[in-house]
C-alpha cells in the first residue's frame, strides 16, 4: 500500500483518476447491506460477458435442472471464493442471507451438500470440467473486446 501511495510526479492527465461508470444506488426506507456488496456487480458482468451462458451450453453435468442450472452450481462456488468463504458453511451462511440471494436475483441457491454432485459418474464429471476450458477463453476474448 505504501507503494501505490508514494509521492509522484504525475504528469497531466486526460481522465479523472476514477473511471466508473453507470453505477446506481437505490435506497429505501428498509435499507439492507451486505458485506460482500460488489457481488451483484460480479453477477452482472458475468451475465453480460456472457459467461452463465456459456457455461450453461458447454457443461454438461446435471441430467436434469431442478431447480438448478450448471452454471448455478460454478457460480456458487465462484462466488463463496469471491466473498472470501473457504468451506462448506461459508456456502450455507450464504445459502440462508437473504441480502446476499437478493443482490444475486435468487429465490435459493444451492445448499453446499450439493457442491460437486451431479447426475453422472466421476467420467462425466472429468469430461464436464475439462469442457470450461473453452468458454473460459471465449469469455475472456469478449472482455478483452469490450463486451
Amino acid at each position: 500500500m505504501a507503494y501505490r501511495l508514494r509521492a509522484r510526479a504525475w504528469g497531466e492527465r486526460p481522465r479523472p483518476m476514477f473511471a466508473a461508470r453507470n453505477i446506481h444506488y437505490d435506497l429505501a426506507e428498509k435499507d439492507r447491506g451486505l458485506g460482500e456488496g460488489g457481488i451483484g456487480a460480479m453477477h452482472l458482468l458475468t451475465r453480460r460477458v456472457g459467461l452463465i451462458e456459456r457455461i450453461d451450453k458447454e457443461l454438461h453435468v446435471l441430467k436434469r435442472h431442478l431447480p438448478y442450472h450448471e452454471s448455478d452450481h460454478v457460480l456458487n462456488l465462484t462466488y463463496n471464493i469471491l466473498c472470501g468463504g473457504t468451506c462448506a458453511e461459508d456456502l450455507a451462511l450464504r445459502r440462508n442471507n437473504e441480502v446476499y440471494r437478493d443482490a444475486l436475483g435468487a429465490e435459493r441457491i444451492p445448499d453446499p451438500t450439493t457442491a460437486g454432485a451431479s447426475g453422472g459418474g466421476s467420467d462425466a464429471r472429468a469430461e464436464s470440467a475439462a469442457e470450461l476450458h473453452g468458454p473460459r477463453i471465449e469469455v475472456h476474448e469478449g472482455i478483452e473486446q469490450g463486451i
